[in-house]
């Protein structure tokens, strides 16, 4: 998710840990934190977001979250969709003129920004092999009102890798974020702003799992630079 960008870059907001921290940030994404943001006004492209959970399954048993967020063929679609997206934004980001806007990258030694050993690409701080850089365009920077960005892993030399490892989307027509755990590397998808927001660990069915995650996949897909 974007690091918190004041005007002077010199503070930096640590990432989301628990649903409730995903919760605030993506109520101070939506401009209701009273720092003075405006709220996106603008996107890309348009995206429906469908709100009540939509079956596309007969379910035959108990609803298992572990089952589910482990599936296979689960992990491999938001993958995918998450992959997509993040070589865009990073294509964008090298470009002299994105049609999004400028774009920035905070990179740490941890993913997402976890440490304070680190800092901003703009600021003059260079990227080290095995850091985690957040590339990342925010409505502060300017052009397009929207925010969108991706954790990339560095590789040698200090170069970005095609290593994806999440992604945030933030606009009027859909809203989600995607991050990995630590421990297996599941997908953790998000979707929606504080008002409505809607993580698949919280689901309490195989419908509205399925759901958020169509969801999540189709912010993802329809997200681009046009």
């Amino acid at each position: 998710m974007p690091k918190n960008y004041e005007k002077n870059k010199t503070r930096v907001t640590k990432p989301r840990a628990t649903i409730a921290a995903i919760a605030a940030t993506a109520l101070l994404l939506a401009g209701c934190s009273g720092n003075g943001k405006k709220e996106v006004a603008t996107r890309s492209s348009s995206v429906p977001t469908t709100v009540a959970p939509v079956p596309s399954t007969t379910e035959t048993m108990p609803y298992d979250s572990f089952t589910y967020e482990n599936n296979p063929q689960r992990v491999a679609r938001i993958e995918t969709a998450v992959q997509n997206l993040g070589l865009i934004v990073l294509n964008e980001a090298s470009k002299s003129r994105s049609n999004w806007g400028p774009f920035d990258a905070y990179c740490s030694d941890t993913q997402e920004g976890g440490s304070n050993q680190g800092g901003w690409v703009s600021q003059g701080y260079k990227p080290a092999a095995g850091e985690d850089c957040e590339v990342q365009h925010n409505p502060q920077y300017g052009e397009k009102n929207v925010q969108v960005s991706t954790d990339v892993l560095v590789g040698d030399n200090g170069v970005y890798t095609n290593n994806i490892e999440g992604a945030f989307i933030n606009n009027p027509y859909c809203s989600v974020s995607v991050s990995y755990s630590n421990i297996n590397k599941v997908p953790i998808v998000t979707i929606g702003t504080a008002k409505d927001l809607q993580t698949v660990g919280s689901a309490q069915s195989l419908a509205q799992a399925e759901s958020i995650d169509n969801q999540a996949i189709s912010c993802l897909d329809n997200t681009r630079p046009s």
